[in-house]
């Protein structure tokens, strides 16, 4: 409850810094980061989930789904809120590179982030590492 309590705040503070009559919501490129945000962390909360039976992980013995879909939550509220402070102070500048800047930097970080997480989670169960041998050692054939 704490985690989607935090949650709510931080997609409150987000878009209540939203003065402008454009918001970056109205924005498709900014969606698009959105949609790129949410995917890959919905696909490190699959995979956490899936591998949380395991061992010790960051929710430590006894992980439940609940406790993997907060955090999941909490991470990708507060990559909206970044996402938006970046489109508020960048998508008008009249510099080209910031304004690009200001629609890739949050969601390339983000996706390289949960990707990776992803990948880890998935290396750390030895049926699925060997079902997909080259997430494991970034090889078809692994000696």
């Amino acid at each position: 409850m704490k985690l989607l309590t935090a949650a709510i705040l931080l997609a409150l503070l987000a878009t209540g810094l939203q003065a402008e009559p454009r918001h970056c919501w109205t924005d498709k490129k900014w969606i698009a980061g959105e949609i790129a945000i949410g995917a890959s962390w919905l696909a490190s909360g699959i995979a956490v989930n899936h591998t949380r039976a395991g061992g010790t992980n960051l929710f430590g013995n006894h992980t439940t789904s609940a406790d993997v879909a907060g955090f999941e939550t909490l991470v990708f509220a507060g990559y909206t809120g970044l996402h938006a402070l970046e489109w508020k102070f960048g998508h008008d500048d009249p510099k080209k590179g910031w304004r690009i800047f200001s629609y890739v930097a949050i969601p390339a970080v983000s996706v390289a982030w949960g990707t990776a997480t992803a990948v880890d989670a998935l290396n750390s169960t030895p049926a699925v590492s060997h079902a997909v041998p080259a997430l494991r050692c970034g090889k078809l054939v692994c000696r």
